[in-house]
């Protein structure tokens, strides 16, 4: 009986020192959680990313079923290594995937971005179509999953998307995309109403109506539909530049040079950049007001470079019309172009300035 006592008092006390250390051990995990998901934060705050991926990856060593951690983790690692990033998004998936909710939809998302990577089109159809279920609102999804689909099936997944993310422009665009591709649809010659029956535009915000009158203006040449629907565009948000833009383009086709010049200038007040100052330099030179030209080219120098098209070629030839040929030269061999007819211009140039 005594030797029995004996070995239960040590069991007993072995299960006591074993429930203290797996105390103790617990104790020092969390507070080894805390202390790196501390650091990645403060990384973060610092815009040192990698610094930040580094102490997530120590972190999620004391937790691996972190919800936080391990999204933050994955999504970061994405864009650097997504081989890495796909054992975290496999790791969010062991033990939340049953959960519906953004993040689970995110990490079935890029696992199905990931394994198109990989060229595993069945895995990939089954990781978008999870997402979806995960969150339904998690738009981009709808257009990585019908890329997968052709005709009416296709379209119906677009659609799917726009009605549950009306948000999401990427669905939107695919949509306009797959009816430009379709020999059946004529988008050059569509009206506004015709549009609206193809594309669920209703609940469009101010960006993705600007996108798609972006669209019909510069690969469907539909300026007439374009004009519609870039100033509907402007009715929900009216700091697009882009619609500005393509408004002053459309108008200067037209010869409707005031209305031009008028969106133009807006397009600059919302976005100072060689497009917006371009098309206004662009429409200087036509009208023959060179020294406009000029200086509205110089007023992007303060914003942007004027390394875009023919800009520099415009701006050599509207110093050119105003007799100063040192710029105009100068400008012009900033113009990278093997054209026999430049060539000769520039030589000409020299030639005059050498007189």
């Amino acid at each position: 009986m005594k030797f029995i006592r004996k070995h239960k008092k040590i069991f007993i006390l072995s299960v006591i020192i074993f429930i203290y250390v797996s105390y103790c051990l617990t104790l020092d995990s969390e507070e080894q959680f805390k202390k790196y998901t501390e650091k990645a934060r403060n990384s973060i705050m610092a815009h040192n990313f990698s610094n930040a991926i580094r102490y997530w990856q120590k972190a999620i060593k004391y937790k691996p079923d972190d919800y936080e951690t391990l999204r933050s983790l994955a999504n970061f690692l994405y864009d650097i290594d997504y081989k890495k990033a796909k054992k975290y998004f496999q790791q969010l998936i062991k033990y939340h995937g049953d959960k519906k909710i953004r993040g689970v939809a995110e990490a079935y998302y890029y696992l199905g971005k990931i394994a198109f990577e990989e060229d595993d089109k069945e895995q990939a159809i089954s990781y978008f179509k999870k997402a979806i279920e995960a969150d339904p609102t998690y738009g981009k999804t709808y257009a990585s999953l019908a890329i997968f689909f052709e005709g009416e099936k296709e379209i119906e997944i677009y659609k799917k998307g726009i009605k549950n993310a009306p948000d999401e422009v990427e669905n939107y665009i695919k949509l306009f995309l797959s009816y430009y591709n379709e020999e059946k649809y004529d988008l050059s010659t569509i009206s506004f109403e015709e549009l609206r029956n193809l594309i669920p535009l209703e609940n469009a915000t101010g960006e993705i109506l600007s996108r798609i009158g972006n669209l019909l203006y510069g690969m469907a040449n539909n300026i007439e539909t374009a004009i519609v629907v870039h100033k509907k565009a402007l009715e929900k948000d009216d700091t697009i530049a882009r619609s500005y833009r393509d408004l002053g383009g459309i108008y200067k086709l037209k010869g409707l040079y005031e209305k031009s010049e008028e969106y133009y200038k807006a397009a600059i007040q919302y976005e100072k950049d060689i497009e917006n100052f371009s098309g206004l330099a662009h429409l200087y030179y036509i009208l023959g007001e060179y020294k406009k030209t000029v200086e509205t080219l110089l007023e992007c120098l303060k914003y942007d470079d004027i390394d875009s098209g023919n800009t520099e070629y415009i701006m050599a030839m509207a110093y050119y019309k105003l007799g100063d040929y040192k710029n105009a030269l100068y400008w012009l061999e900033q113009y990278d172009s093997r054209d026999e007819d430049i060539i000769k211009f520039q030589k000409y140039l020299q030639r005059k300035l050498n007189q």
